[in-house]
């Protein structure tokens, strides 16, 4: 430890590191002005480190969260697939197992044929393979591949072709109405003109006139008979009605 009489040994007593006050004041206010800088230097040093601090917490999180929602979904798909699995063994165990949509011979081939021909639109050699899923696993990522592309064109190019085939439609609906609308009518005309070279039929002889049968009528006789039993049937009614009641 250097005490005040060690100084005094090592320095002379006349040593001075300023000789007017305002030189000690330049010096004070340089060291200020390097205390000012380191002491800012340090705030944003530690702003910084609190920053970063702040970003890999967070990014902690983030992969926390996703490593639980990861935990999840698997023990999710876990416990699905040992239901599937439980299923499958209820279903298969000790019993014959049938699909439920065996296909004859003739169905099969049918179905191959279908699927080969749908393989050939695509431009590609069916007579290469004969394995059915083969084909249908090429379609498929054929097809996927079309969907990939299709999503990578604009919008606004797919809302004009569509407005193009729209148009296209409409204009093939409308040729094909007045095209049947066309036939119609020189199909009426031409009824018409084989109507009209058809010689005309002249009615010849008397005309026909529909007999008709006059209505008899009744004699004097049969109409007294009619009112005389018209009146013994309304005087049974009478004594029905208002006649003596027996016991």
């Amino acid at each position: 430890m250097l005490t005040p009489e060690d100084w005094k040994k090592t320095h002379k007593e006349n040593e001075f590191y300023f000789t007017e006050p305002e030189q000690l004041l330049t010096i004070i206010k340089t060291l200020e002005e390097q205390n000012m800088f380191l002491i800012r230097h340090c705030q944003e040093a530690e702003e910084t480190v609190e920053r970063y601090r702040e970003k890999f917490g967070k990014l902690l999180d983030q992969r926390d969260g996703h490593i639980i929602e990861m935990t999840e979904k698997f023990n999710e798909a876990s416990e699905n697939l040992r239901i599937h699995q439980e299923k499958n063994e209820s279903y298969f165990g000790g019993k014959d197992f049938k699909t439920g949509v065996e296909l004859s011979e003739k169905e099969a081939t049918s179905l191959h044929d279908k699927i080969a021909a749908f393989y050939q639109t695509l431009e590609y050699d069916s007579s290469s393979t004969t394995d059915t899923s083969a084909m249908l696993e090429r379609i498929e990522e054929t097809l996927q591949g079309l969907i990939r592309d299709f999503q990578r064109i604009p919008p606004d190019i797919i809302h004009k072709k569509a407005s193009e085939k729209d148009s296209q439609r409409r204009e093939k609906l409308r040729l094909e109405r007045q095209a049947e609308t066309k036939k119609k009518e020189n199909e009426k005309r031409m009824k018409t003109l084989r109507e009209a070279k058809q010689p005309i039929k002249y009615r010849t002889g008397r005309p026909l006139v529909p007999r008709h049968i006059p209505k008899r009528g009744i004699s004097k006789q049969e109409a007294e008979e009619q009112a005389r039993m018209m009146e013994l049937e309304e005087q049974k009614d009478k004594e029905l009605l208002f006649g003596e009641i027996w016991d």
